[in-house]
This record gives structure tokens, sequence and C-alpha cells, in this order.
């Protein structure tokens, strides 16, 4: 397990494994790679776990480490509640001092309420990238933000879970089933980059250092995940259920660049340069399972059939 949520499989990262839920394909929960962040499942929701490492006729073809299946409870052996709540301390970044920016007010949950949204006014990027950079910068005032920086102190990492199942039985053979969940973790994460670039002088020649950049990136992550599972047992051969999974996975940066850059100038007279990014990314995740399942004792004959929904954004 990588960074607490990440699985490898045989020495191969996620990008190379294949997840399930209930039989169904999960899509990425990460914004910019293929992964998928398995601690949004509290462990006393889970029925069991598979991890094939070995390709058979019933698996996709489209794996080199494994396959990670994960088969959620219909029904809870008994009624439950829990809550976790947990913090982490980091000796990069807790207590040290973070550049952040005013953002939305609800980016503590890794949800964007609209701050960032582009005004009508603002034209294409074909367009904004013929303007110049006065022009530009009239169209920058439209947004609402005051494009300052400032300064804290970054706080401890923190995580809440909170899990219930309830099992209702209405006879002696129909029972009904719930399970709900919540969890939410933030991690803060700083690092730093040195970023070099050399002019060709061509053969033979060797190359002059044309820039030389450090970049400090302060960066918080959200995950903020539910899941809702609703089951019918109407006997012991027939059941059906309704599986909902739902998770926000955002990341909020600032990346602090100084340096020399002769991009306005040559090699030889370099000039100081400073810049500043704001970067928001939240990837959105939805996957709903209708599941029935059947058994015919006579015929001694099994139906599964699922219908499904998957979104992504």
């Amino acid at each position: 397990i990588q960074d607490n949520k990440f699985v490898v499989v045989r020495g191969l990262n996620d990008r190379y494994n294949a997840c399930f839920i209930n039989g169904a394909p999960l899509p990425s929960s990460e914004p910019d790679r293929k992964a998928f962040s398995f601690d949004i499942f509290p462990s006393n929701m889970i029925d069991n776990l598979i991890i094939s490492k070995t390709a058979t006729p019933d698996l996709p073809a489209d794996f080199a480490g494994g396959v990670i299946q994960i088969n959620t409870k219909n029904i809870p052996d008994k009624n439950f509640q829990t809550l976790s709540i947990g913090s982490g301390y980091n000796t990069v970044t807790t207590n040290k001092n973070q550049v952040f920016y005013y953002g939305g007010k609800t980016d503590w949950l890794g949800i964007d309420d609209g701050t960032r949204a582009l005004p009508s006014a603002i034209p294409n990027l074909a367009t904004m990238t013929a303007l110049s950079a006065i022009d530009r910068v009239q169209y920058a005032k439209l947004l609402d933000s005051d494009w300052s920086l400032h300064n804290k102190t970054f706080s401890p990492n923190i995580s809440f879970q909170y899990s219930l199942g309830q099992k209702i039985k209405l006879n002696e053979t129909r029972t009904l089933g719930a399970l709900f969940s919540v969890s939410y973790n933030k991690t803060n994460n700083y690092n730093e980059t040195n970023r070099y670039g050399y002019e060709d002088q061509g053969a033979n020649v060797v190359p002059n250092l044309y820039t030389s950049f450090l970049d400090k990136n302060y960066s918080e992550q959200f995950l903020l995940g539910g899941l809702a599972n609703f089951s019918f047992k109407l006997n012991n051969n027939n059941s059906i259920s309704f599986k909902n999974l739902y998770s926000i996975n955002s990341e909020d940066k600032v990346i602090d660049r100084k340096g020399i850059s002769a991009e306005a100038g040559t090699s030889d007279n370099p000039i100081r340069s400073e810049s500043t990014v704001r970067w928001f990314t939240s990837n959105k995740i939805y996957s709903g399972q209708l599941i029935g399942e059947h058994y015919f004792s006579e015929l001694k004959f099994k139906i599964n059939w699922r219908s499904e929904e998957h979104t992504s954004e």
C-alpha cells in the first residue's frame, strides 16, 4: 500500500492495475493519472477483497500488475455505528510556513463554490493568446480574486470517517439492510523543485545556462467520499441491491517560483524572475449499481444481473 491509499501489485504501481467494485470497473479517483484511492472504503463495509495477479478468461486484459475486486456488504450482520477521527504530524509541513490564497468558502471540503468560475466576458483561449499582456490584465480584473498571497502555518493532517449499518427483519424470510458511510481526509504537502534550461550553442560546445528556477510547492489535498447501499432480501434465493459511491478528490496548490531567466534578454545578461501560480483541481466520481441475485433451487440454476451508471468530471 502506497501513501496509505494506492495499491502496488507485483512491484507495479496503480496505472498497471485494474479496480472493480461489485463487478463493475472503478473510474480513476485522481485528476491527472489512472489510480484509485482505496481509503474511501471503510473496512466494516467490505464483504471481501480479491486480488488476482494472473490473467483468467473472466478478467479484463488491460492489467499488468493485478486486478483488485472489492465487494461491499449487502446486509450487515448486525446494527452498528463507528466513528473514527485521526490526525497526522509531518515534519516537513506541520507548524511550518505555508503560502496560500483566499479561494472559496467550501475549499476546506475540496469543493469550489463558484469563486473560480470564468466570467462570460472573458473570450476563448485563442483570442486571449493573441492579446497583449496589458489587454489580458484588463480581463484578469474581472475575476473574483485579489491575486494576493498570504502566509500561515501548516495545520496537522486530519481524517474523519463515520459509518452506519442497519438490519431490519420484516418477517421470517424478508430482510431489509442499509449501509451508510462518509469519510474526509486532508493532507498537507510541501516540496521544492529545481528547474534548469540550457541554450544550445551548436556541436561540441557546452550549452549555456538559459534559465534557473526554484519552485516552492505548497499543497493541500482533500478527499471527500460517501457510500450508501440498500439491500432487500426477499428470501434465501432472491435479493436486490442498490449500491452508490460518490467521491471528490481535490488539490489546492500554490507555486512560488523565483530564479533567473534570459527569455527577455540574452543568456549573457539574465534577469531576475519571480512568478506565482494558484492551482485548483477537482475530480468527482459517482458509481451507482442496481444488482439482482436469483437462485432457482429446483433447476440448480443461478442468475445475476446488474444495471450500472458511472460518471466522472
